[in-house]
């Protein structure tokens, strides 16, 4: 391709502004004292995708950069780079090793609203693969019919700190999951809604995909 030298110019002038626009955030693996907030499995969506930025310390972690799209309330829309911190000396349970991010909501289109170094940042694309999507099936309890399809904290549950049992359907169908005292619903648009008292509704059956990381 040939360029002429204010062409050549105009085109280091775009890739220098779209660099600039890339925000570098860092994602939080555990809620703290975040309310409203659910522990998910991490992974992306390809290897190629992700970009080791340090080898695993002496602790076995290891942090990987992955670029995603996607808005943080105050700072708007575009590019973002993603650090994630996990722990890699063990059992790979993605291509990160064993990562999780905390997560305290989901867009009207589905995308996750992960924690990061900048606040809430509602994700814009698929390039992360967060907890289990469509792992959870919503029946009829009596024609067997289903309901919804419904993400859950990962497919190795254990991973994100949750256990099948805590996962249960509520009298809209929407999916709960117990957090030690608190009870978090996780499919309206939006924060997840913390519950004062839920029980599991009889009009529906709850199937999952759970198993063991590999």
């Amino acid at each position: 391709m040939h360029y002429t030298a204010s062409g050549f110019l105009l085109f280091l002038t775009a890739l220098t502004a779209t660099v600039r626009q890339q925000t570098e955030v860092t994602l939080a693996s555990e809620c703290g004292v975040e309310p409203r907030c659910v522990i998910m499995t991490l992974d992306v969506s390809a290897a190629d995708r992700l970009q080791k930025v340090s080898s695993q310390d002496s602790l076995g972690y290891t942090t990987f950069a992955i670029d995603v799209r996607g808005a943080i309330e105050g700072h708007g829309g575009g590019e973002y780079r993603v650090l994630a911190r996990s722990y890699t000396d063990g059992i790979e349970c993605s291509h990160l090793g064993q990562a999780t991010v905390a997560v305290v909501g989901h867009s009207a289109a589905g995308f996750p609203i992960v924690l990061t170094s900048r606040g809430p940042l509602q994700l814009a694309d698929t390039v992360l693969a967060v907890g289990c999507r469509g792992c959870a099936t919503i029946r009829d309890a009596v024609t067997g019919r289903i309901v919804a399809r419904r993400r859950t904290p990962g497919y190795a549950l254990p991973l994100a700190g949750t256990r099948p049992e805590s996962l249960f359907v509520g009298d809209g169908a929407e999916l709960i999951v117990r957090r030690g005292r608190t009870l978090e619903e996780l499919t309206a648009a939006g924060r997840f809604r913390s519950l004062i008292a839920a029980k599991p509704s009889p009009a529906y059956r709850l199937e999952l995909e759970n198993g063991a990381c590999t």
